[in-house]
C-alpha cells in the first residue's frame, strides 16, 4: 500500500513499515491460527460454503455491480476522471491503417478513404498522414485543424517506421520501406502530404538523406510536404507523476530541461530546417514551442497530461490552442 501511495521506504518509515509487519504477522499467528488450527473442525460441505462459494459469490455480486456503474468513476472528481481518461488511446485491432512490422500493406487509396480518413466530413480528401506511431498520436490534434480548414485527410502508419525509410534506397525491401514508397505514388492525388516521425529516434544520415528525396519527390508530384518536428518529450514517463500529483500523493516538479531535448532534437530539427530552406514550399510544424519554455518543458496542460508514457504524446485535442498557432 506504501508502495502503491508512492511513500519512499527509507529512515523511520521503513523501521515502521517492517515493525508493523512482524507484529501483524506474529498476532494472525497467535490469535487466529493457533486458535482455530486444531480446535475448529469444518465439515465438507462447510467449507465448500464458507471458503469457496461465499467468496466466489461475493466476487461475482461486486464484478457485476462494477460493470454496471463502470467502475464508479464519481468517486474522483471531474478533472481527475478526464486526467485519467487523458491517457487511454485508440487502437487500430483490424490493423488496416496502422500495421506492425510483420504485416504487408495494402494501400490503395479507396481502402483508406474508407477505412482510415479523419477530418472535414463531406470533403474530398486531400490530405496524406504517414509515418510511424508518433504520427498515430497527432491525429486527434490533426483532425480539430483539419475540420476548421474543411479538409480531409487520409493516414496510414506503421510502428518504429520512419516516415521516409526506403525512399532514398529503392533496394530495401522490408514492410516498412514498401508501405513508405506505396503511399508517395498516391501523393499525386494530394494537396498535403505530412511527414511525422519520432525522427531523433532513427539515423541521422538515414533522415538527412530520405527526407531530401521524399521532399523532391512530393514537389514533383504537385503536393505540398508537411514536415513535424518531434514533440519534445521527456524520454522518460513522467505521466505517473502528473498523476500522483493529481491525487495529492506527491507535489513534484513533473517537467524537464529544455537542454535536454535540444541535445536530443538539435541536429535533427537542423536538416528539417535545411530541407525547408532549400524548397520554400515545404511547410514545418514545430510543436516545441507550445509545450517548452525558455529553460524547461512541461509535461502537463491546463490539468492534463502530455504524455501517456516516456514519449508518446496523448491526445493532442487537449494542446490544440498551443500548436494551433503555430500552425
Amino acid at each position: 500500500m506504501l508502495r502503491y501511495r508512492q511513500v519512499e521506504l527509507v529512515g523511520l518509515t521503513l523501521f515502521f513499515s517492517i515493525a508493523g509487519s512482524l507484529i501483524l504477522s506474529w498476532a494472525t499467528w497467535a490469535f487466529v491460527e493457533v486458535r482455530f488450527r486444531k480446535k475448529v473442525r469444518l465439515s465438507f460441505r462447510r467449507t465448500l460454503v464458507g471458503f469457496l462459494l461465499i467468496p466466489a459469490g461475493s466476487a461475482a455480486i461486486f464484478f457485476v455491480l462494477v460493470m454496471f456503474l463502470d467502475g464508479v468513476p464519481e468517486r474522483f472528481s471531474p478533472q481527475l476522471r478526464t486526467l485519467m481518461a487523458s491517457y487511454s488511446s485508440e487502437r487500430d485491432f483490424s490493423r488496416t491503417c496502422s500495421i506492425r512490422g510483420s504485416d504487408s500493406a495494402n494501400i490503395e487509396l479507396d481502402l483508406l478513404e474508407v477505412h482510415c480518413s479523419f477530418g472535414a466530413e463531406g470533403m474530398k480528401v486531400s490530405v496524406l498522414l504517414l509515418g510511424d506511431s508518433h504520427a498515430n498520436h497527432l491525429r486527434p490534434f490533426l483532425d480539430v485543424v483539419l475540420r476548421d480548414a474543411s479538409r480531409r485527410a487520409v493516414y496510414h502508419v506503421q510502428g518504429n517506421c520512419l516516415a521516409v525509410r526506403g525512399i532514398s534506397a529503392p533496394h530495401e525491401k522490408d514492410s516498412c520501406a514498401l508501405r513508405n514508397r506505396a503511399l508517395l505514388e498516391i501523393a499525386g492525388e494530394m494537396d498535403y502530404v505530412i511527414l511525422a516521425s519520432a525522427w531523433a529516434s532513427y539515423p541521422i544520415e538515414e533522415v538527412r538523406k530520405g527526407l531530401g528525396t521524399a521532399v523532391a519527390q512530393l514537389l514533383a508530384a504537385g503536393a505540398t510536404p508537411v514536415i513535424v518536428k518531434d514533440t519534445p518529450s521527456p524520454r522518460r514517463d513522467m505521466s505517473k507523476c502528473v498523476l500522483y500529483n493529481a491525487l495529492g500523493w506527491r507535489q513534484e516538479n513533473c517537467g524537464y530541461p529544455i537542454s535536454e531535448v535540444r541535445s536530443r532534437d538539435g541536429v535533427y530539427d537542423s536538416i528539417i530546417d535545411e530541407v525547408a530552406k532549400n524548397h520554400r514550399k515545404v511547410v514545418v510544424v514545430n510543436p516545441k514551442p507550445g509545450l517548452c519554455g525558455e529553460e524547461s518543458c512541461v509535461t502537463s496542460l491546463q490539468g492534463l497530461a502530455v504524455f501517456r508514457d516516456s514519449n508518446h504524446p496523448v491526445s493532442y485535442t487537449h494542446l490544440t490552442l498551443p500548436t494551433k498557432r503555430i500552425v
